[in-house]
């Protein structure tokens, strides 16, 4: 007995500083909780983008240290039929990864008001009041279900709806009372949602603004005029629990201006302070103000006596065994609580367990008996409300808003606030580890977004990467320094923060980080990339419940630097394309750091075969300085000083000294070849730029040029067969009927390949041997043709079959063959 309480004495002690590690990933004092989630449409969206409970939380006491979320759940634009499909599973993941929100409030219904919903037309003045009562009928049952959701996921949350304002301009040339009086019976609608309800409650804010702002004057329904009215004249909206007076404000009047964005509904920053202003008057403050359990964290100690560390917000007293429960994960687990030590904020509780203590967790019960030092429960007067059950580290982690150049960040701002619209977007997901959106291909009608096959976060990379290295100078040879991109950097920002407003604007505030983002698109310089901006701002500004003040950006007020940060241009003037850079590295761990690495150092430049041969394919015109057709090896290595000699004879197949055009489409044409059936995704037969351009070395406009025989602006295999042409071959051609050894039939006149100077022999076949010594044989059986026609098709099909021998000995020799060793850098002389 005197061990065991000896135990029980030390072991909450031993377990804080054996797993202190631990402790401190989870909840320390001070650290921000989330208690607040926004739900809802635009109404939600804007409070929580603006931070409006955050910004007057601070002004009550004791609740400084308490945030607000709702990025995944505040959907604009959402009609309540449309969030009951979407928004739901959104709630729940947000709940359970934050068990310290017990608040939520709810903006719903608006947009059903404005615009209707399955099988209700939107409200109208010339509505039957049958027909105005199965549309707020419609809508209530909508939000209701939302509610009840919300209320069954947990015993300790509260719900408010809070309502909205009246509305700023008039609808259907209806008088304006008519249309504030819809609004008036509307909100009755949703407040009775709460009235049936415990837990829920309903916040009224017609007249709101017009109390706060004052509101001008009108016409009135004679042909006069109402006169303006100054702030804090009309009636304030009653509160709970008898709403006297409804609706506050006079609906014979408009919002004020002063109070809205747009003119007609969503309002200013401070408008939506004066609401979650009220919203805490009426009920947040009081229900934050209760004592809540913040975390129940495992500590470890031995197996048999495991113990929890509880975290409550304020000091409490009352804390005993009773308090607790404990439940299993894992069938058969069993555990008791055996003893509770602690006091004021932190109490640790030591349970018996039978079983792996992982699978064991610790539930917080509330009969009311864990009170505050002014009597207060947990959870607030009733038995229930205070229940916490998760048990793990307190993992709130705030959002911090990116700096300048964090395009990491950004971008993962910009993956969360866009969680909501993922079945517009097509499931399009802007984190860093999967965002490739520069790729030519965006649809503004569904949004639908392509890719250049390097992901964002590695080609905004590049531009951070230069802007954090003051000893980057690669000017001497054409390439980038710190200082250009400092300057191009700094240009670029200035005018995207310009176009969307300032730091200051809206769209800042909205959505912080998109003028980095928008900025990365304009300085990485190409096409592709340049028209993003314009045309996800355009879809941004179209959408009607996203009001945001920016101007629609003009790419002729960027300096675009592409021959830097495009994906074809190359940093370091190495002779590489950064995209070719890429994917040198494409398939290792660490494949963003190999690629910055090898995009900014001249000396580390790539060995695979197939991106050597697309760099000389895509240089070939730049190259060939003499303009004979072919290029040297001084010529290649003016343009890729590290092409060492090696590397040039092995594509050299007549080994004459120069590349002709042929030798390099050659082995190009037999790997598209190979990749052809692969990548025509469509199965038209033919491929596009799109479809060539989703390879994981990508493709251009130039190389599809040099393939298209047709100038059709596809590629065919028979053009890709046609460009299977290997210099010193020679051909012969015969008429009537031909065999030999090889494959391949034919009929009428035929025609034999061969390399080196032989000639053809034989009827329809021919052989010859060049330096490279490789035989190339074909058998061709024929049968003469009376008619030119016949025998140039069978000629025709023959070649084809003769081109097929030659392409396998490419491939043999282009695939074959393991890759070079990393060359040593050349000089140009």
């Amino acid at each position: 007995m005197q061990l065991r309480s000896y135990a029980r004495f030390i072991l909450p002690l031993l377990a804080v500083l054996a797993v202190s590690a631990v402790a401190e990933a989870g909840y320390t004092p001070g650290m921000p909780v989330p208690r607040i989630l926004m739900v809802g449409d635009s109404w939600a969206g804007f409070v929580q983008a603006l931070k409006s409970f955050d910004t007057v939380m601070p002004e009550y006491s004791g609740l400084d240290q308490y945030v607000q979320l709702g990025y995944r759940t505040a959907i604009m634009g959402a009609r309540t039929n449309e969030y009951l499909e979407t928004g739901l599973a959104l709630i729940e993941q947000e709940l359970l990864e934050h068990p310290t929100v017990d608040v939520v409030a709810i903006s719903l219904g608006g947009n059903d008001f404005l615009r209707g919903l399955p099988g209700h037309d939107r409200w109208k003045p010339t509505m039957s009041p049958a027909q105005e009562q199965g549309l707020f009928t419609a809508i209530q049952t909508n939000i209701a279900q939302v509610v009840d959701f919300v209320l069954a996921m947990r015993p300790d949350i509260r719900v408010a709806i809070y309502s909205y304002t009246f509305s700023g301009r008039q609808r259907d040339d209806c008088p304006i009372e008519v249309g504030q009086m819809a609004f008036v019976r509307f909100e009755a609608y949703k407040k009775a949602i709460a009235d049936a309800r415990d837990r829920v409650s309903y916040v009224h804010n017609l007249g709101l603004m017009q109390y706060h702002f004052g509101t001008p004057a009108v016409p009135d329904e004679q042909g006069g005029t109402l006169p303006a009215l100054p702030p804090y004249t009309v009636p304030y909206p009653g509160g709970y629990p008898d709403y006297d007076p409804w609706p506050g404000g006079d609906p014979r009047y408009l919002a004020p201006p002063e109070a809205l964005i747009d003119g007609d509904i969503h309002l200013t920053e401070v408008g939506y302070e004066h609401i979650a202003r009220r919203c805490m008057d009426e009920f947040f403050a009081k229900w934050l103000s209760w004592p809540r359990a913040i975390e129940i964290l495992p500590v470890g100690g031995p197996a048999s006596e495991f113990v929890f560390k509880v975290t409550f917000s304020e000091p409490l007293s009352g804390v005993n065994a009773s308090d607790f429960s404990v439940w299993a994960e894992k069938r058969h687990a069993k555990g008791t609580v055996i003893d509770v030590t602690g006091a004021g904020a932190e109490y640790f509780v030591t349970v018996a367990v039978d079983a792996d203590p992982e699978a064991i967790r610790l539930e917080l019960l509330d009969d009311d008996s864990i009170v505050d030092g002014e009597s207060n429960p947990i959870g607030g007067p009733g038995a229930g409300n205070g229940v916490f059950t998760h048990s793990g580290p307190f993992a709130y982690v705030p959002i911090a808003e990116p700096a300048d150049d964090n395009f990491d960040a950004a971008l993962e701002f910009f993956d969360l606030v866009s969680t909501p619209y993922l079945n517009q977007l097509n499931n399009f997901s802007f984190h860093p580890d999967l965002c490739d959106a520069n790729g030519g291909e965006v649809n503004i009608d569904d949004l639908t977004i392509g890719g250049n096959t390097m992901l964002e976060s590695c080609e905004f990379g590049l531009i951070r990467a230069c802007l954090h290295n003051p000893d980057l100078d690669h000017s001497a040879r054409g390439g980038v320094s710190h200082q250009a991109a400092v300057e191009l950097w700094g240009h670029n920002l200035g005018q995207m923060k310009a176009d969307l407003s300032g730091d200051e604007g809206l769209a800042a505030r909205v959505l912080p980080g998109m003028d980095t983002v928008m900025a990365g698109f304009m300085t990485l310089g190409d096409f592709d990339s340049v028209i993003l901006p314009v045309l996800l701002l355009a879809f941004i500004s179209s959408q009607e419940d996203f009001p945001i003040d920016i101007t629609m950006p003009n790419i002729m007020n960027y300096v675009r630097p592409d021959y830097f940060f495009a994906w074809y241009g190359d940093a370091d003037a190495d002779g590489f394309r950064n995209r070719t850079e890429y994917h040198a590295c494409r398939g290792k761990a660490s494949h963003k750091e190999d690629y910055l690495a090898a995009a900014l150092d001249s000396e580390n430049v790539p060995s695979d075969i197939e991106l050597i041969l697309e760099e000389l394919l895509w240089d070939f015109d730049v190259s060939d300085t003499n303009g004979d057709g072919a290029i040297s090896l001084a010529e290649a290595q003016e343009k890729m000083p590290s092409l060492t000699t090696e590397i040039f004879e092995y594509f050299d197949l007549n080994n004459n000294g120069k590349l002709s055009l042929a030798e390099i489409m050659s082995p190009v044409a037999v790997i598209l070849i190979e990749e052809f059936e692969g990548l025509d995704r469509d199965q038209s037969g033919d491929l596009t730029l799109m479809e060539l351009k989703r390879r994981p070395l990508g493709f251009s406009q130039e190389l599809l040029d040099r393939f298209d025989l047709d100038a059709s602006g596809t590629i065919t295999e028979a053009e890709l067969l046609a460009a299977i042409d290997i210099p010193g071959e020679g051909e012969g051609e015969g008429e009537g009927e031909g065999e030999g050894e090889g494959e391949g039939e034919g009929e009428g006149e035929g025609e034999g390949e061969g390399e080196g100077e032989g000639e053809g022999e034989g009827e329809g076949e021919g052989e010859g041997e060049g330096e490279e010594k490789v035989k190339v044989k074909v058998k061709v059986k024929a049968r003469a043709k009376a008619k030119a026609k016949a025998r140039a098709k069978a000629k025709a099909k023959v070649k084809a079959r003769a081109k097929a021998k030659v392409r396998a000995r490419v491939r043999a020799k282009v695939k074959g063959r393991p890759q070079f060793t990393q060359p040593t850098r050349m000089g140009t002389g």
